[in-house]
């Protein structure tokens, strides 16, 4: 029983394929549906539900695999996220009467795969795109005429003002052409949608995941669009991109797991790829890197099929995160004198034999055989486990460099070393599982560090910071170490 004094239905326990849920209960009108209520009633084919209701709750039928209809009475006012997630047999939902609802929520059908048109009630105030995701044979979104917040335009649900398209349905057509006077692509619009050739006309902005898991084989992001989020194509078939000169940023995961994309061309406004941009790019083999980007955020192009990365040699870029090549079949790169850190040191390594456990480096587990740093390098940190794993046999270190993170170098063949007479900070397990390096030399000058017949001291003897595990012969630890 609700504070109001009505009753909320909180489980079934039947087997019945049809049912009514009466309209009152011990004198009580029925007004809730409560979460998870009938989630899972697989036996359900029809459920009659009563005049009084108001609400439906979270996940109030889902999973009802074998309902195939669900007429909403006139005075609900708010139908929750996932309410009808996977019916895949329903086909028909109907708002009966003058139509009192307020809210539908994300999720409402999804995976609903037999939904071909629904018609929303004027009195609709609240719905995303995301309450589609799934319906794979819907063809038409209608909006009764009177809706004030709401319309359809050819089947395509916009905002009443036309400026944002809120969702486009699945099966409504392989080519769309966004109308003019669309500013915005709202969350989700697209998701899922079969449609293969998409004119993007004069939109500004992609709101998350729009296109994510879509058909759309092209993507041409005009100069008008200054703002793309989360995910926005996410999953999709897209093979080739163009990124337009309005945007700044790549957001995060915004083309991750696009298996087929293999060309993409990158504006030179752009100023930061972010997390996870491009990663799980499988068909992506080459990325040129134009002079605008000024950070690579982690994971930006993790476990794609990089074979080749090229960076502006003048450009601006300072920074590539954690993990951004990650996994990607590179052989060769070539670090521009612009940057100054490779990875980061906060990946919290508290046991150099727990490497393994802690976020991946820049190019970690890479097949890399040969890092150039350009004559001027600017490098002031090589970050935990940046080349952990990778077949790397000799580097050249910059000078300026300050710091070389923890397990840098862990399980590599580097075969010899010289750090830099700047470097203040050798992280611990550098060079842990080396067992190719036979000596590790550190330039004259340093003013923490020195070797002694390889084995890498502090300035004052007391102790040993690294020894090279191919060194032959016995070895005398000097008498001043602590």
């Amino acid at each position: 029983i609700l504070d109001d004094g009505t009753v909320e239905i909180l489980s079934y326990i039947g087997h019945r394929r049809f049912i009514t849920i009466p309209e009152k209960i011990e004198d009580r009108i029925v007004s809730s549906i409560g979460d998870f209520a009938f989630a899972g009633e697989t036996n359900l084919r029809e459920v009659g539900l009563p005049s009084g209701l108001r609400h439906i709750g979270l996940s109030a039928f889902e999973g009802c695999s074998n309902l195939v209809s669900m007429y909403i009475p006139e005075n609900v006012t708010e139908i929750e996220s996932r309410a009808f997630a996977e019916c895949v047999r329903l086909s028909t939902i109907a708002f009966t009467g003058q139509s009192k609802l307020l809210t539908m929520g994300n999720r409402a059908f999804e995976g609903c795969g037999k939904l071909r048109t629904i018609e929303l009630p004027a009195s609709l105030q609240e719905i995303e795109g995301l309450a589609f995701v799934g319906t794979s044979a819907l063809t038409t979104i209608r909006v009764q005429s009177e809706n004030q917040y709401f319309k359809s335009e050819d089947g395509v649900l916009f905002d009443v003002s036309g400026e944002t398209l809120v969702a486009y349905p699945a099966a409504h057509g392989t080519t769309y052409a966004i109308p003019d006077g669309t500013k915005t692509v709202g969350a989700y619009a697209f998701c899922g949608a079969k449609v293969i050739f998409l004119d993007f006309g004069n939109i500004e902005r992609i709101e998350s995941f729009a296109f994510a898991g879509s058909s759309v084989l092209t993507v041409h992001i005009p100069d008008s669009v200054t703002t793309m989020k989360e995910g926005a194509f996410q999953m999709s078939a897209v093979r080739e991109l163009t990124i337009g000169a309005g945007l700044t940023e790549i957001a995060a995961g915004a083309f991750a797991a696009c298996g087929s994309l293999s060309v993409v061309h990158i504006s030179d406004g752009i100023e930061i790829i972010g997390d996870r941009a491009f990663s799980t790019c499988l068909s992506l083999s080459s990325v040129y890197i134009p002079s605008g980007v000024s950070k690579i955020e982690s994971r930006a192009f993790f476990e794609s099929g990089l074979v080749n990365v090229t960076f502006d040699e003048y450009g601006c870029l300072q920074s590539i995160g954690n993990a951004a090549f990650a996994r990607c079949p590179l052989s060769e790169v070539h670090i521009p004198a612009s940057v100054i850190e490779l990875g980061s040191a906060t990946a919290n390594i508290e046991d150099p034999k727990q490497c393994t456990d802690v976020v991946m480096g820049v190019f970690e587990r890479t097949p890399l055989t040969e890092i150039t740093f350009a004559e001027n390098s600017q490098l002031q940190m090589i970050g935990n486990k940046a080349f952990a794993y990778s077949s790397i046999t000799s580097i050249d270190l910059p000078q300026g460099l300050e710091y070389l993170g923890m397990c840098a170098f862990w399980y590599t063949p580097l075969e010899a070393i010289t750090l830099p007479a700047s470097l203040k900070m050798l992280g611990e397990g550098a060079f842990g599982y080396t067992t190719s390096l036979s000596a590790i030399k550190v330039a004259d000058g340093n003013a923490t560090y020195h070797d002694v017949d390889g084995v890498v001291y502090n300035c004052d003897n007391t102790a040993i910071y690294a020894y090279p595990a191919d060194r032959s012969g016995d070895y005398e630890i000097l008498d001043t170490v602590c």
